[in-house]
């Protein structure tokens, strides 16, 4: 018989076990946040290992097959393949998978992609492609391999293709049922309106509330009245009845929180009747490259001025824009963890204070471990939708803060699958660490952040403990994006989605469980356009 020798510390809620001889093991049961944790994540995890055994059609069979009798594809032939990527058959996108590829999954996937030809062989692998770069084999025996989700069906030999075709006009574009623009891709400007558009507001009754300064020119474009108002040093230009371009800022009585629809204001230009300048009760509302002056002062604290805030988040979440936000407002310089020298030399001044000090606002950090979370006296959780944020901190790893990366570094060898499967990891236990480490947390969503700009700000700066300045906060809103906001013009879209429908479902597991744990703790839930559609 062994005996055992059992412990109890009443402040950390520990059970100590220990048997003569052994090691000793500590069992957590009195703190409902870690033991949530635990049951999010076996339940995550016995879902993903059932997922694995189970037949699933990816999209839903009544999805399939209203999309492909929209599409009327038609078997065209077996084709020979080759293994060099420039000799292919079909060179546009690639999808594969060992245990779930159908004929239906494959013509789908083209689908969605705006190709004209879906092509399958070697049981799991899929290939799309707007031309047939070889010649179709006179035997379609060669075409002999069952596809690995369904046994029924043929994918190809080695290496030929069964190839279908997916629209009967190659020149009309498909009628691909509605879907959402892919993760990672931003919108462009809109046609009619150019690079650095926000709204279309209503013009105030007295129009001196927002307009400093007032020019009309039957040659108006949006690019004349943007120079206009930068050589006004105004931050904001505002077209109206095709002709008149106003310069301002935000006021108390003109706040932009209110817009209308972008066919209020689509009076063609004067001076280019291809471009929107208002309309006759209406500002198109452009952003100059000119930053609002009022909120420009910015100062240090005294040390241990104020309590240890930080502003955490997985990276690619737009910590330095918040930063840049809330020194505005608050008139107050943020710090880091990290003393960037890059971000110093920007104009972020508290970037190489020790974080320790409380002579900044608040501190930036990507670091979600218990140890330096429980350091600070609170923590304001920037939370973005983990499909963009993982593109961001992909370009940033690629590119450098303001660059891109190239298609290669999406396609070439498993570098971006290894980056979502970890990322998308760091991505959740973030969020999960810091709502439970935290003393005290404040939740903003980046994308109602970038929704509704004030109420977020006010939010934060109520939060770290002063007094909402509307007039600071009004400037802020004026310039929001400052020089951490690339131009529409110079954003690069990728041609293709880079997120499989493998990735898709273990970040749909990753998102609930942080929505699970959002809810535990009051907090607001994640945006709807994340679509956590698994439903436990």
């Amino acid at each position: 018989m062994y005996s055992y020798r059992r412990t109890v510390n009443m402040k950390t809620g520990t059970e100590r076990r220990t048997r003569r001889g052994d090691t000793v093991c500590c069992v957590a049961y009195d703190h409902p946040f870690a033991v949530f944790v635990i049951i999010a994540f076996l339940l995550l995890l016995s879902v993903a290992i059932l997922h694995m055994f189970l037949p699933i059609s990816p999209l839903g069979q009544g999805f399939c097959t209203k999309t492909m009798a929209q599409h009327k594809p038609s078997y065209v032939g077996c084709y020979p393949d080759a293994i060099q990527p420039k000799k292919r058959t079909l060179k546009g996108a690639f999808t594969t998978d060992l245990r779930k590829m159908t004929i239906e999954t494959c013509l789908l996937y083209c689908t969605k992609r705006n190709f004209l030809y879906a092509g399958l062989q070697f049981y799991s692998e899929c290939y799309c492609g707007s031309n047939l770069e070889s010649e179709k084999m006179n035997n379609d025996s060669l075409c002999n391999l069952e596809c690995s989700g369904n046994k029924s069906q043929i994918c190809g030999g080695a290496p030929y293709l069964s190839v279908y075709r997916l629209k009967n006009d190659p020149g009309r574009a498909p009628n691909v049922v509605s879907q959402p623009r892919p993760a990672g891709q931003e919108e462009g400007p809109m046609k009619g309106f150019r690079d650095g558009y926000r709204s279309c507001a209503e013009r105030p009754d007295d129009y001196t509330s927002f307009t400093k300064f007032m020019e009309e020119s039957d040659k108006m474009t949006t690019s004349i009245c943007i120079t206009i108002c930068e050589k006004q040093s105004l931050p904001l230009a505002a077209l109206f009845r095709g002709s008149q371009c106003h310069c301002g800022y935000l006021t108390h009585n003109y706040t932009l929180r209110h817009t209308v629809e972008p066919s209020e204001c689509q009076e063609p230009c004067a001076g280019d009747s291809s471009v929107f300048c208002g309309g006759t009760n209406y500002y198109a509302i452009y952003q100059t490259g000119v930053e609002d002056s009022r909120c420009t002062n910015i100062v240090m604290g005294k040390e241990r001025t104020f309590p240890l805030i930080t502003l955490a988040s997985f990276p690619g979440s737009g910590n330095t824009w918040v930063r840049y936000l809330v020194e505005r407002a608050t008139g107050i310089f943020t710090g880091s963890y990290y003393d960037d020298g890059d971000l110093y030399r920007k104009g972020f001044l508290g970037e190489r204070e020790n974080w320790r000090k409380g002579n900044t606002i608040a501190v930036k950090t990507h670091r979600f471990d218990e140890e330096h979370i429980s350091s600070f006296d609170g923590a304001i959780l920037i939370i973005r939708n983990p499909y963009k944020a993982i593109m961001s901190e992909h370009n940033r790893k690629f590119g450098g803060h303001t660059g891109f990366a190239n298609e290669k570094h999406y396609t070439q060898g498993t570098e971006w699958i290894d980056f979502v499967a970890g990322k998308s990891r760091t991505w959740t236990n973030t969020a999960l660490n810091i709502l439970q480490y935290s003393k005290k947390i404040l939740v903003i969503h980046y994308e109602d952040l970038r929704n509704d700009p004030f109420e977020s700000l006010n939010k934060m700066v109520q939060f770290l403990g002063q007094p909402p300045n509307e007039e600071r906060i009004l400037c802020t809103l004026s310039s929001p994006d400052g020089k951490f906001k690339r131009r529409e013009s110079t954003r690069q879209k990728l041609s293709f989605d880079p997120y499989t429908d493998e990735m898709r479902e273990v970040l749909s597991l990753y998102i609930k469980s942080v929505e699970m744990a959002l809810k535990l703790k009051n907090q607001s839930a994640l945006p709807k356009d994340y679509n956590p559609h698994l439903k436990l």
